[in-house]
This record gives structure tokens, sequence and C-alpha cells, in this order.
């Protein structure tokens, strides 16, 4: 169930056949606000986040967080198994799937 309706209304549109597609690109999308952010994230300049250190310039502000890390010898995410440390939360589950791997 929906508790509001922006969530229903996002939902209903993975049942019907419409396309929204993107005027820079041609790339489609199955609702007007999976489209919005394409266009914002890949299409406009004026939402680039810049790293003050090197320069090196990211569409999403997500992007230039993981970015940072690598300027710094900060391993804050470290494995509970073997105490192996790492920059990212990313590269900590990466790691961690070879204790869980199954044979």
């Amino acid at each position: 169930s929906f508790t509001q309706w922006g969530s229903l209304k996002q939902h209903s549109y993975t049942h019907t056949d419409s396309k929204f597609v993107c005027s820079y690109c041609g790339n489609t999308y199955k609702n007007p606000n999976s489209l919005a952010s394409h266009i914002r994230n890949v299409h406009t300049e004026s939402h680039k986040s810049m790293c003050d250190i090197c320069g090196k310039e990211f569409r999403l502000e997500r992007q230039l967080k993981e970015h940072l890390a690598v300027h710094t010898t900060d391993r804050p995410f470290v494995c509970n198994v073997c105490q192996s440390a790492f920059k990212s939360k990313k590269r900590l589950r990466q790691h961690s799937k070879i204790h869980y791997k199954i044979e």
C-alpha cells in the first residue's frame, strides 16, 4: 500500500505503456520524475560538484563524497570478520562477500 499520493502516482506509471523521452539524447523513462532527474544529472552543467582538492567534477553530490576518500588515508569501514579496513562502505560490502561465499 502507498501512504502518499505521489508514490502511488509514480508507481501507476509502471502499469502503462507511457514513455517519457529525453529531448537531448532520446533515452526513454517510465515516469516524468525519472526523466527530470536524468536531465538534471546528465544534461545540465549548473548542478556539477567540484572537488576542492583536485578540481575533478561530478554530476552527483554523492559521487563527489565518494571521490573525496581518494584524498585521505582514513579507512573507517572495518570488516567485522577479519578487521580489514576500507575507505568506502561499497568496498567493504564487496570485500565481505569473500567471507560468505557459498561453494
